[in-house]
């Protein structure tokens, strides 16, 4: 269960009515009577309404007290980056993925990243001396709004500080801002600026920044250690329709912020008892919204071992190439989930990525080939019979060889039923023969089978081709063809009549069918 969970799907196929509804439900039902068991988690809400179904299911499970959800309307107020357990560098380096997250990635050069991830470092550090406080996102936008507002923060720094440690932090502040910030093109320092300013400048919005960067007086929320260790389910309702941009900068910090919580139970239980606590979650629809490398793959690879569980649903594989921009990084991340369930797959990328995964296996195959030695004989291009020959060898042969192919055909996960997936298991100790599985979705009856709902509507559907087709039109013609060649008895004869042979009429479409010959 803590070897992470990827869903994928197209639109409409399911994958969340059917696989992470259903998955959700199991997480919060689990152990819900034992306080000490229960699980706790964070639940990523990208569209507005998958938070009520976790509350729903928290209050089905006798836990709506554990429901705590953060939104611009839930009365939470939280400071996204306020983090005094990091140093100002970590802190930036999470700015900084966020950015990138957000404004693409540019591995051809990567000198923004590198800027963007130093300017905000510096920032947080003359923040946290001028203000005496964390900063917020809406406090690294004014500080970072041109040079001469820095210089302006460094100057209140000055007055403030009093201790050796505070003197030295302002005196490499002072360094980087003289041997380095001075010297730049007087045009690349706004440039330079303008990747954290176009993030942070978001949240100088009244209404976000009363929720997300609130003055440390009216802050309330409680922290994802506190959270985790009470067994809160948090769910972050922050729709895309409505927040934008804010939206995925908000879902990636919190992201990395519930990361960072539960990798430090790690750290946590090697000085103590060795027990990293209670199992947690991490559930996210559209999981390619928020998607950081490298800090996904690090935690994915390490939360089995802080016990907890992930399960990430997205539509296709080309979407995770498309953020990351390297088709070798995106398969570093997905290599670390080590349970998948694909359901209908619409790109040929995710189809063919998902047959190799599964695997090959040997199959038999048979091929035919025909000789003859006859002077004449006629053939049927339709259905591929020697239909007349004069005297003479005709022959066949078969063979049959074993050929290596996929266990499923990339068009096996491009044909799959509403409901129905593909799934490669992996149970804790071995790794399952990928095989077929038929859900359930949460709003239909449990009791009922798969073959009885949407699989009746396909199986009842008609497979023979129909006589108003192409292709039932040639059929009946082949049926019609044949069955003339076996009533004349012999190779029907080219060009005129002998003397005194009546030739036989044809047939009327009427007489073909009362002699039970389909008329095309």
């Amino acid at each position: 269960m803590y070897t992470g969970v990827l869903i994928t799907g197209a639109t409409g196929s399911a994958k969340t009515s059917a696989a992470q509804y259903p998955f959700t439900a199991q997480l919060i039902h689990l152990h819900a009577a034992d306080a000490t068991r229960k699980m706790g988690g964070l639940i990523i809400d990208a569209n507005g309404n998958y938070a009520d179904f976790v509350r729903d299911q928290c209050a089905l499970a006798g836990r709506l007290g554990d429901y705590y959800e953060v939104s611009l309307t839930s009365g939470v107020r939280w400071n996204i980056v306020g983090r005094p357990d990091l140093n100002a560098a970590a802190l930036g380096g999470h700015i900084a993925d966020m950015i990138e997250n957000v404004q693409g990635t540019s591995l051809a050069d990567p000198f923004w990243h590198q800027e963007a991830k130093d300017l905000a470092s510096q920032v947080i550090r003359v923040l946290r001396l001028a203000e005496g406080r964390e900063p917020t996102m809406a406090t690294l936008y004014r500080a970072a709004t041109s040079y001469e507002a820095f210089e302006d923060y460094v100057k209140i720094a000055e007055k403030r500080v009093s201790t050796a440690e505070q003197h030295d932090e302002l005196a490499s502040i002072k360094f980087w801002l003289e041997a380095k910030a001075a010297k730049l093109d007087a045009k690349l320092r706004p440039s330079i600026a303008a990747g954290l300013n176009g993030v942070c400048s978001l949240f100088d919005d009244p209404k976000i920044r009363e929720v997300f960067a609130p003055d440390p007086l009216f802050e309330n929320f409680k922290g994802f250690d506190r959270l985790i260790e009470e067994g809160q389910i948090v769910a972050l309702r922050v729709p895309k329709s409505q927040l934008k941009t804010v939206s995925t900068i908000v879902g990636t910090m919190t992201k990395l912020n519930f990361y960072d919580a539960v990798l430090n139970r790690l750290a946590r239980a090697e000085h103590g008892s060795g027990d990293v606590g209670r199992g947690v979650f991490f559930v996210a629809d559209e999981y390619d919204g928020y998607t950081t490398q490298p800090g996904d793959g690090d935690f994915f690879s390490k939360c089995r071992e802080a016990k907890c569980c992930a399960v990430i649903a997205t539509q296709t594989y080309e979407s995770f190439v498309a953020k990351l921009k390297n088709e070798h990084v995106a398969a570093q991340l997905l290599a670390n989930l080590r349970t998948k369930i694909w359901l209908c797959a619409e790109d040929n990328y995710t189809a063919r990525q998902a047959a190799d995964l599964c695997g090959e296996i040997e199959r038999r195959k048979v091929s035919r080939s025909r000789n003859e030695t006859a002077k004449l004989s006629a053939f049927s291009f339709l259905d591929g019979e020697v239909i007349a020959a004069d005297p003479g060898a005709v022959g066949e042969g078969i063979s049959i060889s074993l050929r290596r192919e996929h266990l499923f055909t990339p068009r096996a996960f491009t044909s799959l039923m509403v409901n129905q997936a593909l799934a490669k298991a992996f149970d804790g100790v071995r790794v399952l023969e990928p095989w077929v599985v038929y859900l359930k979705p949460m709003h239909e009856n449990p009791e009922q089978s798969w073959f009885d709902t949407t699989g009746r509507i396909g199986l009842d559907a008609p497979v023979a081709p129909s006589r108003g087709t192409p292709l039932g039109v040639l059929s009946a013609l082949a049926c019609r063809v044949k069955d003339a060649v076996m009533r004349v008895g012999q190779r029907p004869q080219v060009g005129r009549p002998k003397s005194g042979r009546q030739d036989r009429a044809p047939e009327t479409d009427s007489q073909a069918e009362q002699e039970g010959t389909p008329a095309p």
